[in-house]
């Protein structure tokens, strides 16, 4: 039996470093997978539930690790992974991410960002934990809920929050700070 045909996936990443290489995940379960003549064939599944919640977003950093942001509940983890098993490290508030609200994870310029309720959070590997970041897209969106950022070819940001209302922002950093274009989406009357 094909185990990965019966595999619903919600998140995928492919291996930054090796193209046949992918992680997908799908309702508290991670499944490792690699492509051998153009099929994708399991090499390793966790167990179900050692992560809560469904899986939303993976991400890989340029070192390698792993990590899986989940939603209901809300959870951020850092795979440990060795040639015999995988631990699953979960990071939260005594871990520097001081918001329940986790939207979205994403690498930047080799930084691994988490977009939450109170703003932006960088991770920090020398001290493995988060911490609040303001220099990416400066301090406009300090305590604002981050919903998902990107970075553009041309090295603006681009920032789609919530504060009281929608909206999208686009960031460019200048020698002199942060210019913020900022549109307001009403979608209902005051």
């Amino acid at each position: 039996e094909n185990v990965v045909s019966d595999f619903y996936a919600t998140a995928i990443k492919v291996d930054n470093n090796d193209r046949t290489l992918m992680l997908a995940g799908s309702n508290g379960m991670i499944m490792s997978l690699k492509s051998t003549n153009g099929t994708w064939n399991e090499i390793s599944t966790s167990s179900r539930n050692e992560i809560r919640g469904e899986d939303l977003t993976i991400e890989q950093t340029p070192e390698g690790n792993w990590w899986v942001l989940t939603a209901a509940p809300y959870c951020l983890y850092r795979l440990d992974c060795t040639p015999s098993d995988t631990s699953y490290i979960q990071y939260d508030r005594p871990k520097g991410l001081n918001s329940d609200t986790l939207n979205n994870i994403i690498t930047i310029d080799k930084r691994l960002y988490v977009c939450t309720g109170k703003g932006l959070f960088r991770y920090n590997p020398d001290n493995d934990l988060f911490e609040k970041d303001n220099d990416l897209i400066g301090d406009t969106f300090r305590n604002t809920e981050i919903i998902r950022i990107q970075k553009t070819p041309e090295g603006d940001i681009c920032v789609s929050g919530y504060d009281g209302r929608y909206f999208d922002a686009l960031v460019t950093p200048t020698r002199q700070g942060h210019v913020v274009f900022r549109k307001q989406f009403d979608f209902l009357p005051n």
